[in-house]
């Protein structure tokens, strides 16, 4: 059936890559029940989400550390011609290696395999309808259009506003309002002006207007955050966006 068709081509896209940040893919099928299985790296550590939960804040500093290995993975992803479309805090694990913190993306599952010339080109659509998790998805993502890169891009601008000050995205897409009023200093009245600048050009409604790929985002990125003052805590209850969701077509 159509689930299994999509399950074979995205599984057979997702064990091509090789990263260190990007958990390996050993072995993939269907079974006679139309079940279908995945054989996958065991990878040791936290989700990011449970890592917030349990910090209550991560300093800017530590997010750096997080994003450049992030950044580096997704650029590496893109290069290969495939693209995740549910990048998300459940979708990351953190790891304590000793002397550095190492991060390790999950669920390729849900990649999108590029049938472009590059990772920023024209893409096909799926016949099966949207897949992702709403409160990270792109616009052109949500609406069911052809995605690239750049729709990571977005979801990874939300991720990082939301392991800055603990966040949540709203469960129907960010706004320009939450993204200003989520990241500010500890001091009333003032924002990180670069930060904030960067974050929302990534999450503009139109793919033409953010930045153009994952490493031109992780150039000017992890700088600022290295730099950047802690920013206040912002928890949010209610509804949120974190659940992966298929919509048929």
């Amino acid at each position: 059936n159509a689930a299994l068709r999509r399950f074979e081509r995205e599984a057979r896209a997702a064990a091509r890559l090789e990263h260190p940040n990007i958990v390996a893919i050993y072995d993939f099928g269907t079974l006679r029940g139309e079940g279908a299985y995945l054989v996958m790296q065991f990878v040791p550590g936290r989700s990011w989400r449970a890592e917030m939960a349990s910090a209550k804040q991560i300093l800017p500093a530590r997010a750096a550390v997080w994003f450049d290995q992030l950044c580096d993975a997704m650029a590496s992803a893109h290069a290969s011609g495939v693209i995740h479309r549910d990048l998300k805090p459940e979708n990351v694990l953190v790891s304590d290696t000793g002397a550095r913190e190492k991060i390790t993306v999950l669920d390729f599952g849900l990649a999108k395999l590029h049938v472009g010339r590059n990772a920023l080109g024209p893409q096909l659509t799926t016949e099966e309808g949207v897949v992702g998790t709403f409160g990270y998805m792109s616009p052109e993502q949500r609406s069911g259009a052809p995605v690239d890169g750049r729709t990571d891009v977005y979801s990874m601008a939300i991720m990082a506003v939301e392991v800055l000050t603990n966040r949540k995205p709203p469960v129907y897409g960010a706004s320009k309002l939450w993204l200003r009023e989520s990241l500010r200093w500890p001091i009333p009245g003032q924002t990180p002006t670069d930060l904030l600048d960067l974050l929302q050009k990534c999450t503009s409604e139109l793919p033409s207007e953010r930045v153009g790929s994952i490493r031109e985002m992780r150039d000017r990125m992890i700088p600022l955050l290295r730099s950047c003052p802690p920013l206040t805590p912002a928890c949010v209850a209610g509804a949120d966006g974190s659940e992966t969701i298929v919509r048929p077509a």
